[in-house]
């Protein structure tokens, strides 16, 4: 039976603004996902995508609903034990690639590991070239960002989202800082390599090739998911 890596029920979400009032975001909204699966969610500008994936990642607490990661459920976990979670169960990619700018190639995919045990951070060097040679940037592993294109840059981000080995990949927009032929080697190194390693995998697109590239594609409208084609974007 396919593990099921994320539970989220009845979620609500909201922002207050200066003078007080509350504008809803999400509410009520289901996503469970699976050990190995890529799903996709689109929607319009503002319609709560990126913090849906905030939630989803631990970095956002919602309002309302339960939340479960790989059968834990978040809300009745310490500070110190969801910290940890976030920490061992998500990689993650953003559009703004986020590395760090005097760091080689390498040192930017092994920075996550200095977080993990210490057996992790000895043995690095095999994981790291491990993963840049998934990617196809193992040519590249002394270069640091500024010498390399978009397209490598995102590549490198993709290999740093895996290296502690998490359960689930969140991507924001990976291929919207990209010109359509660099975003679809992208996005399939992105789905290669999830697949590869066994991780599941939620990417925000606004992009309907990419989408459609995934196992799942949802539309995340009035403040809920709903199966492609099911509303209007």
């Amino acid at each position: 039976m396919v593990e099921l890596v994320l539970n989220l029920q009845g979620c609500g979400h909201s922002f207050t603004c200066p003078d007080g009032t509350e504008i809803g975001v999400l509410g009520g909204l289901d996503l469970a996902v699976r050990s190995g699966e890529s799903v996709a969610v689109a929607g319009r500008s503002g319609s709560g995508k990126s913090t849906l994936l905030s939630v989803l990642g631990l970095l956002r607490t919602p309002h309302a609903g339960r939340y479960w990661v790989e059968g834990k459920r978040t809300d009745t976990l310490s500070d110190h034990e969801f910290a940890r979670l976030r920490g061992e169960a998500f990689g993650f990619v953003f559009q703004e690639y986020l590395l760090m700018p005097r760091h080689t190639v390498f040192d930017n995919v092994a920075l996550p590991l200095s977080t993990g045990n210490k057996r992790a951070w000895k043995d690095r060097g095999a994981r790291v070239r491990g993963l840049l040679e998934m990617v196809g940037l193992s040519d590249r592993i002394d270069a640091v960002p500024s010498q390399l294109s978009g397209g490598e840059k995102q590549r490198v981000a993709i290999a740093r989202a895996l290296a502690r080995s998490p359960r689930v990949v969140l991507a924001d927009e990976p291929s919207g800082a990209l010109d359509p032929v660099t975003a679809d080697a992208v996005i399939g190194v992105l789905l290669e390599a999830t697949r590869s390693e066994g991780v599941a995998l939620v990417v925000v697109t606004h992009d309907a090739a990419v989408a459609r590239r995934t196992d799942r594609q949802l539309v995340l409208a009035n403040g809920r998911l709903w199966p492609k084609g099911a509303v209007s974007q």
